[in-house]
């Protein structure tokens, strides 16, 4: 006997209700499965990051401790180099994770312009030769093919777009132990494709789709073979998709992986490239020069003022953004000035709206340690004419300078011959 409720078939009902009873069930332990590698992935993660951190600072702190006056100054130099590659080692950690958290929280700020893309690329070039070397792979071939004309421009953000590349190769030269390591370029259409190919251990395919993801290494035990804090692959996943683009594996364990990035392509790309001023023989402009440097910190300061000793200028120190302003008018030829962004009493920038009402040709450099948001645009918007985030790079802040000077020199002929 068969009996109904509201017409249905009691049956029915009650294996309709267990069919909805088990599906919720899968949900609910699928659901408990990702909660769990979910808080896996972050513990691997969080000890990842003690290990990757605690490295370079062991090496930081114990090679400080050792150098002394009665070291033999050979070896004290060689400690110190390695005390600096370890400093280097670890604010390229510290970037990767603040790049990490800004993307996450989709504050990251893009800034497109257009550039000559074969400028990019041979810049890219210059800078992954240099860390195959810091990273002991002298064994292997790289080879750059760039099939692109060389006035090719691509309207990009370059500092975010390099870094899709740099983290790319990277990967590639740390899991590939002989063989190659290539870095290409074609044009298809309205579309540039990227790729980088290597030789390396290559991704199982059951794991291809996880690599993109936070946190996630091909190998996350104690005993794994390769350094690394694994979201560097996640970091150029989320970069190139906020540019527009797409990014894809193809790989084949113990014979290699090649990823492509596709960048989509603005209409008439190609223009005359502008030349770029010319640093290389121009660091004599910083000769003699008077510079205001207005930094709070005493060993920053230090820092700066052991850089410009060669060159025999004249420094002023302000200590505030008050003395800044204060110095800068009773000196009428102050000819660049390096604005430290936090300070006391007054910040860089209100010091930088102040002079500039006095002096709008005076180029202003802010160098800043808050180096995670768009601390570039607020400083350009405040009347800075660049900026260098910390710790600085002598060859990164010299150049500006010299750029900055440079201009400064052609602005000023052009308005007496005017």
């Amino acid at each position: 006997k068969i009996f109904h409720y509201n017409g249905e078939d009691l049956r029915a009902v009650a294996i309709r209700d267990i069919q909805q009873r088990k599906k919720n069930e899968q949900k609910l332990r699928k659901a408990l499965y990702k909660a769990q590698e979910s808080e896996r992935l972050k513990s691997s993660f969080l000890s990842t990051i003690s290990h990757e951190l605690r490295t370079p600072l062991n090496a930081v702190i114990g090679f400080s401790d050792l150098i002394d006056e009665s070291m033999d100054i050979a070896e004290a130099a060689n400690l110190a180099k390695m005390i600096f590659q370890s400093g280097n080692h670890l604010l390229s950690i510290l970037n990767d994770i603040f790049d990490l958290s800004m993307l996450e929280e989709g504050t990251m700020i893009l800034s497109k312009q257009e550039y000559n893309l074969r400028s990019i690329l041979d810049d890219v070039q210059e800078h992954i030769l240099m860390e195959k070397k810091k990273m002991g792979k002298d064994n292997l071939d790289l080879n750059f093919n760039f099939d692109i004309d060389q006035d090719l421009q691509i309207t990009t953000d370059i500092k975010h777009f390099r870094q899709i590349l740099i983290h790319l190769l990277k990967n590639a030269l740390k899991y590939t132990k002989e063989g190659s390591v290539e870095l290409g370029c074609r044009t298809i259409p309205n579309a540039f494709e990227f790729y980088v190919k290597d030789t390396g251990i290559g991704i199982p395919k059951e794991k291809q789709q996880h690599i993109f993801d936070h946190f996630r290494q091909l190998d996350d035990r104690h005993t794994r073979e390769f350094e690394g804090v694994g979201i560097g692959l996640s970091i150029a996943k989320s970069l190139c998709e906020n540019l527009g683009g797409k990014i894809s594996i193809e790989s084949e364990v113990n014979k290699g992986s090649t990823f492509y990035i596709r960048l989509p392509r603005e209409e008439n790309a190609f223009k005359p490239s502008l030349k770029s001023p010319d640093t290389s023989q121009s660091l004599s402009i910083l000769f003699g020069k008077t510079i205001l440097i207005a930094e709070d910190d005493a060993g920053s300061f230090e820092l700066l003022e052991m850089y410009l000793k060669p060159w025999k200028v004249k420094i002023l120190w302000a200590k505030n953004g008050v003395e800044a302003i204060d110095i800068f008018n009773k000196n009428t030829h102050i000819d660049i000035i390096l604005m430290d962004i936090k300070m006391p009493i007054l910040s860089g920038y209100e010091a930088t709206k102040e002079i500039k009402l006095v002096n709008p040709f005076v180029p202003i450099i802010a160098q800043t340690a808050y180096a995670i948001n768009n601390e570039k645009e607020i400083a350009l918007a405040a009347g800075c004419d660049d900026y260098i985030s910390k710790p600085i790079s002598w060859i990164v802040l010299s150049k500006k300078m010299v750029v900055h000077l440079q201009k400064t020199e052609e602005n000023s002929n052009n308005r007496s011959s005017g």
